[in-house]
């Protein structure tokens, strides 16, 4: 079994905040391993592409500079196929609503990152969601989380949400930026960019948040249906962007993924519950360095990801 301190992992790296934060943190408690970042632009209002090489660069300086890897990846194909095409006919399936044009991208990202994994046998995908979005972020609800956990599992891989694992909110992520001697990057009022490339079409549709903090709620049932719904269009664009670069042992790669994550599997994998956020604390504060992780304490009666539950905000599925 594979020491954990030695696992390489991905994040899906939008050089915000949370996902510099949280690849600085798993880089620390995953002191032996490489960190692969993945900044996605899909090509229809995405700007300043160049922005997130700030923190990468700081994340060099604090990780090791053969330690970390940047990709800008491309997702225009892959955003067409799962959002632009039969637009109209998806927002009236998925109850008139346009959630699915940022959860569509999210999904592309996804398979890029799954792709990527495959390719470079990198076990463990990172993003950097916390308990705040989870509560309205159609992108970080527990529902859609928990979705995209068990899509990544198919291929063996282990995806991770950290910060909302840890019940982590903003004041304590900029402490830990202080701590660490890292620019916290752009903020407007309470929202804190980072230096995350401004996607205007995402800034269009969520302006109501950026400049009021009104949080429209999705129907969270519609929101598991279209990730469903997708499930197999991924799964093909997977393949086929393996295929392009002549990698077809898909099974045989997953496996060693699956055997890679063996360790951490029970806890973390499609099944895991994640009920004690004070042990993740405890884990994150031993290895990498910031005692204050450990300090806070939140009520963890409900599990991160079981939508058969109460979701964060009290409603059900």
């Amino acid at each position: 079994m594979e020491d954990v301190r030695n696992k390489s992992f991905a994040v899906g790296y939008s050089g915000g905040l949370d996902s510099t934060l949280i690849a600085l943190l798993m880089g620390k408690r995953y002191s032996g391993g490489q960190v692969h970042l993945l900044t996605a632009r899909h090509g229809f209002g995405h700007i300043f592409t160049w922005m997130p090489n700030k923190h990468v660069n700081d994340l060099r300086q604090h990780l090791g500079q053969d330690r970390v890897f940047h990709t800008l990846a491309c997702i225009e194909k892959e955003f067409k196929a799962l959002v632009l095409s039969g637009c109209l006919d998806t927002y009236k399936k998925f109850g008139r609503s346009n959630f699915f044009v940022c959860l569509g991208c999210t999904l592309a990202i996804d398979v890029h990152l799954i792709s990527y994994c495959l390719e470079h046998i990198v076990p463990t995908v990172i993003w950097g969601y916390t308990p705040r979005g989870s509560d309205f972020a159609v992108m970080s609800l527990p529902e859609t989380c928990f979705e995209r956990r068990a899509f990544y599992s198919r291929y063996g891989l282990l995806y991770r949400v950290p910060l909302a694992e840890m019940h982590m909110e903003k004041p304590e992520e900029r402490d830990l930026y202080d701590q660490a001697g890292i620019w916290q990057g752009l903020r407007f009022r309470k929202i804190a960019m980072g230096v995350q490339p401004p996607c205007l079409w995402g800034i269009t549709m969520h302006h109501l948040d950026i400049m009021f903090e009104v949080h429209p709620q999705p129907d969270r049932r519609q929101v598991v249906a279209f990730i469903k719904d997708r499930s197999e269009l991924m799964e093909a664009l997977i393949r086929e962007r393996l295929a392009a670069k002549g990698i077809y042992d898909i099974e045989e790669r997953a496996a060693q993924l699956r055997r890679l994550n063996e360790s951490e599997w029970e806890k973390y994998g499609p099944e895991g519950k994640l009920l004690d956020d004070m042990e993740e604390r405890r884990i994150f504060a031993e290895t990498t360095g910031f005692s204050s992780i450990a300090l806070k304490k939140f009520p963890n009666s409900v599990p991160l990801f079981d939508h058969e539950t109460l979701s964060r905000d009290g409603r059900r599925l």
